[in-house]
């Protein structure tokens, strides 16, 4: 993580140029505006509560793409005259400006403005904090921090073997996740992959998975650690 000026700088302009791009993009007609709109609904839904994952930014992507397009075709058209003519004189600079008519531009482009300057005052190190606590709430909360309660207190001395795929994603303990499907419980766990050292076992499972679980842990060959929400964690031993 880098934090010095000019790091903050160039950030800073960057931001900035997108942000008056995207400006000039929805002041461009109606149709823009209200494409704007939903565009940023969906920026601040990815950014406040979902940017854990990029993948999350996919439904915003298009509107704000759209906008930003719009905004680079509007600047350059306008670009030759603004180099050929003087500012004051050009009618054609002034009708842009002039182009912000109702109160609904006026408020997105403040929205606009003051998001590209706040983050000269969030700091990348609180933005990856925050993205991280969310992380850990993925689908299954519970699920997800009793299994890095586990490994804080015990440590993994290997992988987890799981269909419960949202593990990989899961801070600290998402390079323990190990792909295993629900009907390869079933099979003998000799011919399990020897990486994995525990399972968890999702409750979307079937009864022959758990029954198969259940049947190891008589024959010695595994342990319960805890069972939650339909989801149960296992130790085995190879």
């Amino acid at each position: 993580i880098c934090n010095s000026k000019h790091h903050l700088l160039i950030r800073g302009a960057a931001i900035t140029g997108v942000v008056i791009v995207f400006i000039s993009g929805m002041t461009r007609s109606r149709l823009f505006m209200m494409i704007a709109i939903i565009a940023l609904v969906q920026f601040l839904i990815w950014a406040t509560a979902n940017s854990y994952d990029t993948r999350n930014f996919a439904y915003a992507a298009g509107p704000i793409s759209l906008v930003l397009a719009s905004g680079l075709e509007k600047i350059a058209n306008l670009l030759p005259i603004i180099w050929l003519n003087k500012l004051n004189r050009n009618p054609k600079v002034f009708n842009f400006f002039q182009s912000i008519q109702f109160s609904a531009k006026y408020f997105l482009t403040t929205v606009l403005l003051v998001l590209a300057f706040a983050q000269y005052k969030i700091s990348d190190a609180s933005l990856i904090q925050r993205q991280t606590e969310q992380a850990y709430d993925i689908e299954n909360g519970p699920v997800n921090r009793a299994v890095v309660t586990y490994f804080r207190a015990n440590g993994l001395k290997a992988k987890i073997g799981t269909h419960y795929g949202i593990l990989q994603f899961v801070p600290e303990v998402g390079r323990f996740n190990f792909n295993f499907y629900c009907n390869s419980y079933v099979t003998p766990m000799e011919e399990w992959p020897a990486e994995i050292g525990y399972i968890l076992v999702a409750k979307f499972c079937g009864n022959d998975s758990k029954q198969a679980m259940a049947k190891l842990v008589e024959q010695k060959k595994a342990t319960q650690l805890w069972e939650l929400d339909g989801y149960t964690f296992y130790e085995l031993f190879r």
